[in-house]
């Protein structure tokens, strides 16, 4: 079991359902079934909560920067990210996993 703040809780979802509704649109063919995987710990030692989300879709693109993101769905997710106070980080093969690192 893992307790957070309601405004925490909030963000989180918005983060799986803008990185799930990319995939989603972009990341798989009508011949392959989308599969997701979102896994959360928090460590209270440290005080850190640790988020990956990913999926079995195509290679996330090489040319895009999660620093500097030209869409807005992107945007929203690294602004979500800030407003965690945390850092995201992208494996882009063979599949897209998405880890975000926040504060409790």
């Amino acid at each position: 079991e893992i307790f957070i703040e309601t405004k925490t809780a909030i963000y989180i979802g918005l983060l799986i359902n803008e990185l799930a509704t990319n995939s989603i649109k972009y990341g798989f063919s009508a011949d392959r079934s989308a599969e997701f995987r979102i896994d959360m710990r928090c460590d209270n030692d440290s005080g850190q909560c640790f988020l990956t989300i990913s999926n079995n879709g195509v290679p996330f693109p090489v040319d895009v920067d999660l620093n500097n993101p030209n869409t807005l769905g992107l945007r929203l997710v690294t602004t979500l990210v800030n407003q965690l106070e945390g850092t995201i980080e992208v494996q882009r093969e063979p599949f897209p996993v998405f880890a975000i690192q926040f504060p409790l």
